[in-house]
């Protein structure tokens, strides 16, 4: 298995560079291990030695990149069962590097303030910088070395499509998906879930500070990042020091019903702001929906644009300018209709490449199960069901609208519209998008499935706060006989501060002031309808400096 794993990581660039040096294998490291089952609390079973080794390293402008290449367990609860190649980019001002540290990589120590960004998602990779620049360059200007992570089956860390995932399988025994052999499959893709993935950070963190393993660093998630750092702070809060999230706080305890009735109320929301924006579009949109219920189009790729499949488009929605995004996608497709009958080659091009999710799989396969923490709980097709609710299928669900498709009035007629959808999974997508198309046995056992491991501890998140003043008022205010309740020596002080988007189309606001209100001991919070979901990127700058700012305690 380890051949086939470096393989299947080997798109990373090896330099032939002989300043490159190959750190090898940690053989004197051992740390104290705990195992788990799927249903318990995740506890890493460390090996007895980790290795890596820097894949690349170079200078690009005014920064300094390494390429770290990790060999951890594919599964935390038998690591007996092969390892994995993880990812991670390191990144320091070319002024703090060392002749020597640009050869064979920096060292270390307590002085060193470390920040470890996880990426949205799931299933997306981590940036590389080319600059000091974005959000990456504001924590360099903070002093931070910057760990840009690929989380497990994404990126350069043994990125999962259909070929890596059988390849996993095949070193496993396991037999083709096609060949029923989904159960398998489905225990296999389970591993790369968050707590397999901050097992992985704690595993680095352990690798990078090996002269002093009780170091403390820090992390930044975006979205499903921030998601990720609950993890963190649930099993490891003893390894943080700061926590920044942005967009990024998940409805801890809710079902996945209720993420998904907010998250249709938020895409009805953004479509009546689309349709008041461009009235033109209403009737457009309509045309475009009859034109592919009643023609078989298909992709470059070979995958089919169904109405459904163009109703995702929706997704762009909760980003700044995805509103004027869509309109100009509607505008040339109803364009080219109206000119030629039909969408062209660049149109079609667009609008297969327009979401992730044939590039990005696990975004597909986990979009609901992110949200199942522990045994018991099942999504159950959570968006697919909703769409067809009596709230929401007379907007979403084309079935209703098939029979009147012949009708010039419900064409003309304003006051009735078929609405994108936003963030969603539905079983048409296994279908429609050429490689999801293998998947479909497997999304429908991950749909199914109630035998999920934990991903959240309210009992220790209770306990995390962001001082030892705010502990104190809060303490004070609580009734003696509250189980929010914490004893001084259990308080896990962690500085954490977060970005909420008032209007976030991915992750309501109302979910996540449940999670801090109900879930956590107290957390430092920027509010704001100024942005988006993608605030981190559309307004850096602001987003930034009032997230250091509450780190700082200078904003009261």
């Amino acid at each position: 298995m380890n051949s086939l794993l470096g393989h299947l990581s080997a798109t990373a660039v090896r330099s032939s560079s002989k300043s490159l040096h190959k750190m090898g294998i940690i053989t004197n490291n051992k740390v104290r291990g705990m195992s788990y089952n799927n249903n318990t609390t995740p506890k890493i079973l460390f090996p007895q030695s980790a290795g890596f080794e820097i894949i690349d390293a170079y200078k690009v402008k005014d920064v300094f990149n390494w390429v770290y290449q990790f060999k951890l367990p594919l599964f935390y609860s038998n690591p007996a069962l092969g390892s994995i190649k993880v990812v991670a980019k390191i990144t320091q001002l070319y002024e703090k590097s060392t002749k020597e540290s640009r050869s064979q990589g920096p060292v270390f120590t307590k002085d060193d303030k470390l920040m470890t960004f996880l990426q949205g998602g799931p299933g997306f990779p981590s940036g590389t910088p080319m600059a000091k620049d974005g959000f990456v360059g504001a924590l360099l200007d903070k002093g931070y070395t910057v760990v840009n992570y690929d989380q497990r089956g994404t990126g350069l860390s043994t990125p999962l499509e259909y070929h890596t995932l059988m390849a996993l399988g095949k070193q496993l025994k396991h037999s083709e998906i096609m060949d029923n052999d989904v159960e398998n499959y489905l225990q296999l893709i389970k591993c790369f879930r968050a707590d397999s993935i901050i097992n992985d950070c704690e595993q680095i963190r352990k690798i990078l500070f090996k002269h002093d393993p009780l170091q403390k660093w820090s992390i930044q998630g975006q979205s499903y990042g921030g998601f990720c750092c609950h993890t963190y702070m649930s099993f490891y809060p003893d390894s943080l020091d700061e926590v920044l999230m942005t967009g990024g706080i998940p409805g801890i305890g809710k079902s996945v019903d209720d993420v998904y009735e907010a998250t249709y109320k938020r895409t009805i929301e953004r479509n009546a702001h689309y349709f008041a924006k461009y009235p033109q579009d209403i009737k457009k949109m309509k045309a475009i929906v009859k034109y592919l219920y009643h023609n078989e189009v298909v992709l470059p790729n070979g995958g089919k644009l169904t109405v459904q499949r163009f109703q995702q488009c929706g997704l762009s929605f909760g980003g700044s300018g995805g509103t004027d995004r869509i309109h100009q996608l509607v505008f040339k497709f109803y364009n080219e209709l109206e000119t030629f009958g039909f969408a062209t080659y660049n149109t079609l091009t667009t609008v297969q490449d327009f979401l992730g999710f044939d590039t990005n799989v696990i975004y597909a396969l986990f979009q609901e199960a992110i949200y199942l923490d522990g045994p018991g709980m099942s999504s159950n097709w959570s968006a697919d069901r909703l769409r067809y609710s009596e709230d929401h299928c007379e907007l979403f669900a084309v079935e209703k609208h098939v029979g009147k498709f012949d009708d010039p009035a419900w064409l003309e007629d304003d006051d009735i519209r078929v609405f994108f959808t936003g963030e969603m999974v539905f079983k048409s997508m296994f279908d429609d998008y050429s490689e999801l198309q293998p998947f479909k046995k497997l999304a429908y056992a991950i749909h199914t499935d109630d035998q999920w491991s934990n991903i959240y501890d309210p009992a220790t998140l209770h306990k995390v706060y962001d001082s030892w003043t705010t502990y104190y008022q809060k303490d004070l205010l609580l009734p003696k006989s509250s189980p929010k309740k914490v004893s001084k020596q259990d308080v896990k002080i962690i500085k954490v501060a977060a970005a909420i988007y008032y209007n976030d189309q991915y992750v309501d606001f109302k979910l996540s002031q449940h999670t801090i209100e109900q879930q956590m001991g107290s957390i430092r919070t920027y509010v704001t309808s100024e942005f988006f979901h993608n605030g981190l990127s559309a307004g850096t700058k602001t987003v930034m400096d009032r997230l250091f700012g509450l780190l700082d305690e200078e904003v009261d």
